[in-house]
């Protein structure tokens, strides 16, 4: 590194420290991306092969090594005490501090799908540890830049995102019941759909007015085609069409609400 300037040597120890990647790899990949190091890391997280390949000259990656034991030891910091192999609410909101995010950050939930998690607030050791170990990190800080890129490859792919949505209703809902309560279902609404559905806020109102009962699982999921499908004006929504009736109903409702539409 004898070329570098100190303020780019630093970066190179700081990016291999982070990724647990060469040398080699950390100064092609700093180099690409302008010298950003917060920049440089997310997309080598995002595509780690691609950085590997042409670093080595076309040559395969070698698999990433995850230290079990250190994933372990972070789950041993946040554990019940009473329960070596459970993690609840609160050593997850002590986690989710030190991982500075907000418990309705939608990473939070990323990340509770990674790991296949069964039971809100909770994590049992083995979905803690197999989770991580999918993710290839065995650290906080790589935890947080992993999540990052986990979130822009969903929202870029309808497919993984649809996943994620799906996976939500059957996470959020008691066990002991066929639908998720409607006080329930909004908040998860608003974490997944913000800024994918534009009637949103409209969907909740009138829900809160007119509906005020459990979400069954048909409606939870072609909610999300409804969003993905339906312009914000409704003009292409087909009465006919095979929608729940609650959908039906929302139509009516909000189109004489929508905006007028300009001239």
């Amino acid at each position: 590194m004898h070329k570098l300037k100190s303020a780019q040597r630093d970066k190179v120890k700081r990016f291999v420290s982070f990724t647990q990647t060469s040398e080699q790899l950390a100064i092609h990949c700093l180099s690409q991306h302008d010298w950003k190091l917060e920049l440089a890391s997310d997309a080598y997280f995002q595509n780690p092969d691609t950085y590997w390949r042409e670093a080595m000259g076309g040559s395969k990656p070698g698999p990433t090594i995850v230290d079990k034991k250190r994933i372990d030891q972070i789950f041993n910091k946040y554990r019940d005490p009473h329960d070596s192999d459970k993690m609840t609410a609160e050593g997850i909101y002590r986690f989710l501090q030190d991982l500075n995010l907000p418990a309705d950050s939608r990473l939070v939930l990323v990340m509770v799908w990674k790991m296949k998690a069964v039971t809100q607030c909770e994590f049992t050791r083995e979905e803690f540890v197999s989770g991580l170990q999918e993710m290839c990190v065995d650290s906080v800080d790589k935890l947080k830049a992993k999540l990052s890129s986990i979130e822009t490859e969903i929202l870029r792919e309808n497919g993984k995102f649809r996943d994620l949505y799906i996976f939500s209703f059957s996470y959020a809902k008691n066990p002991n019941q066929k639908g998720i309560e409607l006080e329930m279902a909004i908040p998860y609404w608003n974490i997944l759909l913000q800024g994918r559905f534009h009637l949103l806020h409209l969907w909740t109102q009138f829900l809160q007015e007119q509906h005020k009962r459990s979400i069954p699982r048909d409606t939870w999921v072609l909610l999300l085609d409804f969003c993905q499908t339906i312009y914000s004006d409704l003009s292409n929504y087909d009465e006919e069409g095979a929608w729940p009736v609650l959908i039906d109903d929302f139509v009516e409702w909000a189109r004489p609400r929508l905006p007028p539409k300009a001239p």
